[in-house]
């Protein structure tokens, strides 16, 4: 018994020096290493604050930045030993704590991302699991506007795991959630998503929601249908409720989705001459799609592959916007709209007298 405790000892003592000469080379020659390969692979300046290891095997990175895209509070990766003997870099768990990402995208169009390098055949990359805690992404696109139109998401938490038993299995379940934000930090909406993939079999049954999005703001996105309409000087704000339900069975993926707008706010101020026309007309468009209860409820489907999703959405808002249209009661979409061309006479002839007045 004493026997056997001793070796217990002795082992923890074993794992303990380890440990500790582990941690002396890492921080010698380890912290030099991996700014090297950052800088040579990303092509952008590198640094961090310190790296470790600790038990079970894990390797701790704090304070990372790379150049003006990134830093890192802490990361924290645990890499496979058995995966390592069979060829391939396997992550059984990846941590990234308080992530901080600015995406710039310039006027013509090109992002700040980094370009990698490709050295031949790499071995393949497999994680097994995945946690970010509180990441915040900002987004400038100075495409859209030359002083920069910024969105930002924050209190990023994203968990993607997969099952251990049996180990072949590549059953994955995942979950993220994001507050949507301006610059100023007024709230513009969340975003969610949870379910689960099996890449083995190619199936998932998961789902995908924008909540509450203040519409107006993401106008410039949002295509020629609804672009104009809410850019328009009438309309101040409208909320906006996306779902996507995505279910796949051997590769087929169906996404079934549901956009709402709602909760429409007009400007009742006088607007000026040259914007009445717009002003008075905003409203009875909208009306066109809309239901009885005041809303812009459209439904639509596409299907793509699980392996390689291709679909376009201003497409199937198109469709969506023509098969409402369709199925709506000819009498009723007829009423809708000869009220909008009567606006529009209404428009012409104001714009016309407008015109005489300036002339004479």
């Amino acid at each position: 018994m004493k026997k056997s405790k001793k070796i217990i000892l002795w082992f923890f003592i074993l794992a303990a020096a380890i440990l500790v000469v582990l941690n002396l080379a890492v921080g010698i020659f380890g912290k030099r290493i991996v700014i090297a390969q950052i800088e040579e692979n990303l092509k952008m300046p590198a640094s961090l604050g310190g790296i470790s290891v600790s038990l079970p095997l894990s390797i701790n990175i704090s304070d990372l930045r790379i150049g003006d895209l990134a830093r890192i509070k802490r990361l924290s990766l645990a890499p496979s030993l058995l995966g390592f003997l069979a060829g391939k870099i396997v992550l059984n768990r990846l941590v990234i704590v308080e992530p901080a990402v600015t995406i710039v995208q310039s006027a013509g169009g090109e992002f700040n991302l980094p370009q990698l390098a490709t050295k031949g055949k790499q071995p393949p990359l497999l994680l097994a699991g995945l946690l970010i805690k509180n990441g915040i992404i900002r987004f400038i696109d100075k495409k859209i506007d030359p002083q920069g139109h910024e969105i930002i998401l924050q209190n990023i938490n994203v968990s993607i795991s997969k099952v251990s038993f049996p180990p072949t299995s590549l059953f994955t379940r995942y979950s993220i959630l994001a507050d949507i934000v301006d610059p100023k930090g007024n709230r513009l909406g969340n975003l969610s998503g949870k379910g689960w993939i099996d890449f083995g079999p190619k199936d998932m049954d998961g789902n995908f929601q924008l909540q509450d999005v203040q519409a107006t703001y993401f106008s410039p996105y949002c295509g020629d249908i609804f672009g104009n309409l809410l850019a328009q000087n009438g309309l101040l704000s409208a909320k906006l409720n996306f779902n996507a339900d995505l279910k796949a069975k051997a590769d087929v993926l169906k996404i079934a989705c549901r956009l709402v707008l709602s909760d429409f706010v007009y400007n009742k101020v006088q607007a000026p001459q040259e914007n009445e026309a717009a002003s008075m007309i905003m409203p009875n468009i909208l009306n066109v799609f809309m239901n009885k209860e005041g809303r812009v409820d459209l439904n639509f489907t596409t299907e793509t592959k699980l392996s390689q999703p291709n679909f376009n959405i201003l497409k199937m808002v198109s469709g969506a916007v023509k098969k409402n249209i369709t199925e709506t009661p000819p009498e009723k979409t007829m009423e809708k709209i000869s009220n909008v061309v009567e606006q529009f006479k209404a428009i012409g002839k104001n714009l016309k007298d407008m015109w005489k007045n300036k002339s004479e």
